[in-house]
């Protein structure tokens, strides 16, 4: 269930990015999660995708992440059983937070897809050590 849950509330979030995109315009409602949005992502433009001619109102970093947690659940039953509560060994989380924090502190990458990227490899690694503890709370209940 966990699974299900952390999917569809992941794609959910990518497709409402490209549907913020989409239907940009100078409503309320989208200058409000614009706003609501740029708490957590600088929103930069020129570091920015842009979809159907609009930008996608988180820079390329932040878009790789939540597609990185998309094509991570996507690929985790590959590895582990949906229901796995076991996180990997943490030696292995820096492989999937050094490039994000790198670039995000130093910015030294040039283009969006580098800078995506970054975020993808991030995105896919939270996925590893988060869903293991959220099925731990769900079902150690049960």
């Amino acid at each position: 269930m966990p699974y299900f849950i952390f999917f569809i509330l992941s794609a959910g979030w990518v497709g409402f990015l490209l549907l913020m995109a989409y239907i940009k315009n100078s409503t309320i409602w989208y200058k409000f999660v614009f706003y609501l949005i740029g708490i957590t992502c600088h929103q930069a433009p020129e570091k920015s995708f842009y979809f159907a001619g609009n930008q996608i109102p988180v820079c390329g970093r932040c878009f790789g992440i939540y597609i990185g947690l998309t094509a991570g659940l996507l690929i985790y039953p590959l590895f582990k059983n949906i229901k796995n509560t076991s996180t990997p060994s943490l030696k292995l989380l820096p492989v999937f937070i050094l490039p994000v924090l790198t670039d995000g502190a130093f910015n030294f990458l040039q283009t969006n897809f580098e800078r995506m990227l970054t975020g993808l490899i991030f995105g896919i690694g939270v996925v590893f050590y988060v869903l293991p503890l959220i099925n731990d709370m769900f079902y150690s209940k049960r």
